[in-house]
C-alpha cells in the first residue's frame, strides 16, 4: 500500500506553521498576497476570493473597493489617516483586461464627474475606456472620489454614448463650463435645439427628461452589482437600507464564545437546506440549515430545529432580510428564532 511520504508530512507541517505565523503576525501582508493570487486558482477563483475577504473581516482587516486613483493592478496595502487596509486590485474585477489597466495608468487623478465622462466617452486621455470596463469601474465605486452616485454616473455615460458624433462633440465642448452634474439636462435641451436634426431633436429632449440624477445608491442595488463585478459585496448590503435596531454583528460571533451566549443579528439569508431529523424523540421531522451574512461577515451551517422550523418556514427565503436570534450551544450557534424585517 501507499503510505503518506514522511517528507511530504514534514513539508506540509512546515508550510502550515509558517502560514499560521504570517497570518497571526502579518495579517495585512498575508491576506493581500493570498487575495492577489486567488485569480490564478484553477477552480473557482471567486469562491476563493469570497472566503478570503470573509476571513479578513474576522481578523479585523478591512478590504476596500477598487479606486481609480490608486491605480493598483493587484490587491495592495494602503494607509489613510493612520488606518491601514487592503485596496481591491483593479485587474481582479470581472470584464477587466490588460489594455484597460494600461489606459488607467495614463489617466490623471480623477475627482470630477466631467473627467469620468471624458475618460469613458472620448479619447481626451489618449484612448477611450470600453463600455464594459467603464460600467465595471462605475458600478463598483472606483470613481467614488468624485462624490456622485454610481447610478447617476452610469446613466450619464450611457446617455452620452448614445448621442450622435456631432451631438457628443458639442456636449463635451460645453462640459468644462458646467461643474454641476445637474446642469446636464439643460445642456441636452440646448443641444437638441442647436445641433440635433429632424427626429433626433425630440429624441435628445426625451433623453434629457428621463435622465435620473439620484444622490443616493440603494444598498441592495450596490450589493447585487458588486457581487456581479467583484465576486463579493464590499461596500454595502441590503441590510444597510433597513431601519433596524440590533447591535450584534456576524463578525462578533467567531472565536471562543461562552456557552449560552445570545446574539441578535440583522442579516440576509444566503443558503437554505431543508432536511429531516435522523435521531431524537421524533425522527423524520423537517428542519433546516441556513447561512446568513451582514456587512461585517457571515455565519454558515446554522441549524433550525423542528420546533422553530414549523413557526418560521414561510420566511426562509433566499436573499430575505431578517433578524436572527442565536444561542451558543455545545456544538456551535443554534437559531432560536427569526423575524421578518
Amino acid at each position: 500500500r501507499y503510505l503518506f511520504n514522511s517528507s511530504h508530512s514534514m513539508s506540509y507541517a512546515r508550510v502550515g506553521y509558517l502560514t499560521a505565523y504570517m497570518k497571526c503576525h502579518y495579517p495585512l501582508q498575508t491576506l493581500a498576497t493570498y487575495l492577489t493570487y486567488a485569480k490564478f486558482k484553477k477552480k473557482d477563483k471567486w469562491e476563493e476570493l469570497q472566503a478570503l475577504i470573509k476571513e479578513a473581516k474576522i481578523f479585523g482587516v478591512e478590504v476596500k473597493g477598487p479606486n481609480i486613483n490608486s491605480k493598483n493592478e493587484h490587491f495592495k496595502i494602503e494607509t489613510i489617516d493612520g488606518n491601514r487596509h487592503i485596496r481591491f486590485g483593479l485587474s481582479h474585477m470581472k470584464f477587466f483586461g490588460n489594455k484597460t489597466m494600461a489606459l488607467i495608468e495614463k489617466l490623471p487623478e480623477i475627482n470630477d464627474w466631467r473627467q469620468i465622462v471624458f475618460a469613458c466617452c472620448s479619447k481626451v486621455f489618449g484612448a477611450e475606456l470600453n463600455a464594459r470596463s467603464a460600467e465595471a469601474l462605475i458600478i463598483t465605486g472606483a470613481f467614488s472620489d468624485c462624490k456622485v452616485s454610481r447610478q447617476s454616473l452610469l446613466g450619464v455615460v450611457e446617455l452620452i454614448n448614445r448621442l450622435s458624433p456631432k451631438e457628443k462633440e458639442w456636449l463635451l465642448a460645453k462640459l468644462p463650463d458646467h461643474p454641476n452634474i445637474t446642469d446636464l439636462p439643460t445642456l441636452l435641451n440646448v443641444c437638441a435645439t442647436e445641433v440635433s436634426v429632424g427626429k433626433r431633436e425630440e429624441k435628445v429632449r426625451g433623453e434629457a427628461k428621463l435622465l435620473k440624477l439620484d444622490e443616493y445608491d440603494h444598498p441592495a442595488w450596490i450589493e447585487e452589482k458588486e457581487k456581479n463585478y467583484l465576486g463579493y459585496a464590499i461596500t454595502a448590503t441590503a441590510i444597510d437600507g433597513k431601519d433596524v435596531e440590533t447591535t450584534d454583528k456576524c463578525v462578533e460571533c467567531h472565536g471562543d464564545i461562552v456557552p449560552y451566549t445570545t446574539r441578535k443579528i440583522a442579516a440576509i439569508i444566503d443558503d437554505i437546506k431543508i432536511t429531516t431529523t435522523k435521531k431524537g424523540a421524533n425522527p423524520g421531522l423537517k428542519m433546516a440549515i441556513i447561512s446568513i451574512h451582514d456587512s461585517t461577515g457571515s455565519l454558515e451551517k446554522l441549524p433550525i430545529f423542528p420546533e422553530q422550523f414549523s413557526e418560521i418556514e414561510d420566511i426562509l427565503i433566499q436573499k430575505n432580510t431578517v433578524i436572527v436570534s442565536l444561542k451558543m450551544g455545545s456544538r456551535g450557534w443554534v437559531i432560536e428564532g427569526i423575524q421578518q424585517i
